[in-house]
């Protein structure tokens, strides 16, 4: 996880228009694309929900990977009633 130096990452980025800067996918890899194209669509992930979706073993690496190209993933704690817990991925729209 990225401790606040973001010097230990290189990061990738492309200039769109209007001055806005946003990661290049070109970089990503086939299953870190597959990834971060569900979390495009809006919404909370589970890694359960992202591993039915796309048939990976494991995303939260993808995940881990992504944010140190400079994606903006966000996540939440989720408790269920039984008093289990679980995080929900989702991209953060700047």
């Amino acid at each position: 996880m990225n401790s606040g130096n973001d010097s230990t990452y290189q990061r990738q980025s492309t200039q769109v228009g209007g001055g806005d800067v946003v990661p290049n996918t070109e970089a990503l890899g086939r299953i870190a694309q597959k990834v971060l194209t569900l979390l495009s669509k809006g919404g909370l992930y589970s890694v359960v929900d992202i591993t039915n979706r796309l048939g990976i073993s494991d995303p939260r690496g993808h995940i881990r990977d992504l944010r140190a190209k400079g994606y903006s993933i966000g996540d939440i704690w989720v408790t269920t009633h039984y008093g289990n817990r679980f995080k929900k991925y989702f991209l953060i729209n700047k």
